[in-house]
């Protein structure tokens, strides 16, 4: 199995965990009557799971589309399968863009391949700065909770090997 695929695996599995964690709190969860008597529990999709839970996206290669392409991912795309809309329909509160750099700067002295990285986390901060009414930079658990509860979109960032900081890990 490939480094990329056991990354995928352990972050699928983190996921799944988390939401058997949720549904499963959910489930046992029940609702009152007018008596103060339990009533049966309601039956859940996804979405409102997702709608009641802090649900975090672990990984979007989107931030290439961003700065290579001009997409504005906070509105709805013709094309791909994330932004800010569908996020919001679908109940996500954060997103982590994933900070890549491709394998033909690997190798260059570092240089081109940190200068990548660089432009991929301005990418990041502008898309928050130009929507600050919809992203928000988040660095902690608190910042995305109180993002959420603010009605925004939590933005993080997570770096995709160490060719990005030159292998000086």
């Amino acid at each position: 199995m490939s480094l990329r695929a056991k990354k995928v695996t352990r972050i699928s599995l983190l996921a799944l965990m988390l939401s058997i964690s949720v549904v499963s709190d959910n489930c046992r969860m029940l609702e009152k009557n007018q008596n103060n008597a339990p009533s049966a529990p309601r039956a859940m999709d996804a979405v409102s799971v997702t709608r009641r839970a802090i649900a975090i996206d672990m990984h979007a290669d989107t931030t290439q589309r961003m700065l290579d392409e001009g997409v504005d991912i906070n509105n709805r795309l013709a094309d791909g399968h994330f932004d800010a809309v569908r996020m919001k329909e679908g109940g996500l509160s954060a997103q982590f863009f994933s900070i890549w750099v491709a394998p033909d700067l690997y190798g260059s002295g570092g240089a081109s391949a940190i200068r990548r990285a660089d432009e991929q986390i301005k990418a990041v901060r502008a898309l928050a700065e130009k929507h600050p009414e919809t992203w928000e930079l988040a660095r902690s658990a608190a910042d995305i909770r109180r993002i959420s509860a603010e009605g925004k979109l939590a933005a993080l960032m997570g770096l995709e090997g160490a060719y990005a900081i030159d292998e000086r890990i």
